[in-house]
């Protein structure tokens, strides 16, 4: 809906469904509420003008967005194409940023198994040369005790 303003104080042409109207801008001083009262005594609520008005806006966005461009896409498929392209990128972004986390925290636990292997390798040495020692003091212990039961 379109309102212009006359050059007399209160005196409007509205158009309204499509006609333009000469109509007078008045207020209901009980609901504090403006309307317009045409020539013909229609009365044409202020509010019903600005939601008219905003309908209006939105037929024209939707008539823009359904235009088509140089490309053969409306304007509505480019940003639905660019919003598609936009959510794969952040899935690739999303799944990158994960296999890192993963490749860190395998390294990670390569590390700890190396060093676990590498502390096992040591008990184990330690565990044989220990072994060996008592083996050795056990060999001597029975040479004694055999020598002591010849005599």
């Amino acid at each position: 809906m379109q309102i212009e303003k006359m050059e007399t104080g209160k005196q409007y042409r509205v158009k309204y469904m499509g006609d333009w109207l000469n109509a007078t801008l008045k207020e209901d001083e009980s609901v504090k509420q403006k309307f317009f009262e045409t020539e013909a005594g229609e009365t044409i609520l202020y509010d019903e003008v600005d939601a008219i008005k905003g309908q209006t806006q939105l037929y024209q966005l939707k008539m823009a967005l359904n235009q088509e461009t140089k490309y053969g896409l409306t304007f509505g498929q480019i940003l639905s194409l660019i919003a598609v392209v936009g959510s794969i990128f952040m899935v690739w972004l999303s799944l990158n940023i994960r296999v890192a986390q993963a490749e860190v925290r395998i390294e990670e636990l390569e590390k700890g198994r190396i060093e676990n292997a590498r502390s096992i390798q040591q008990l184990y040495q330690d565990n044989r040369e220990d072994h060996k020692e008592m083996i050795n003091k056990l060999d001597r212990l029975i040479e004694r005790v055999q020598m002591k039961g010849i005599d």
